[in-house]
């Protein structure tokens, strides 16, 4: 895998229409019913259905992010310890998000896969975000053709 990949977010991905291999020893998932818009927006991404520890939850697929976010709120909302950490932030596809603290590991499932991680706890917003790391951990093969024709 290409060292630029980890710097290229999801609408890079939309827009240029390309595959990301995060592992070909796993089977793929490919992405085939999504539909993705004919001018991506940096800010509307790509929503996923997800449980976090069994609890429903809807976050942005962003293989730009470092790592996985949460916001306080729903940190307390899914009733998750949240320790306190010094950080200078961490990159996301809206830019740096600044981090107040860090979840326990979780049990994450989305599209399919399953895979335990901890959340980033931001400082400002109410975004759930899955990032590279956990594409990664769940062995995730994402493909953006147009399987339609």
């Amino acid at each position: 895998m290409s060292p630029a990949i980890p710097i290229l977010g999801m609408d890079a991905l939309l827009l240029h229409r390309c595959v990301l291999a995060c592992s070909r020893v796993f089977p793929t998932l490919e992405l085939g019913e999504l539909h993705p818009p004919s001018t991506p927006s940096l800010t509307k991404g790509l929503h996923v259905g997800c449980t976090i520890n069994g609890q429903p939850m809807t976050a942005l697929l962003d293989t730009g992010a470092t790592c996985c976010f949460m916001s306080r709120s729903q940190a307390d909302q899914l009733g998750m310890e949240v320790r306190r950490v010094e950080s200078g932030g961490a990159a996301s596809i809206t830019g740096k998000i600044p981090i107040v603290g860090q979840t326990s590991e979780v049990h994450v499932t989305f599209l399919g896969h399953s895979a335990t991680t901890s959340f980033c706890v931001q400082g400002v917003g109410n975004s759930l975000v899955i990032g590279l790391k956990l594409l990664l951990d769940a062995r995730m093969e994402l493909t953006f053709e147009d399987t339609r024709h």
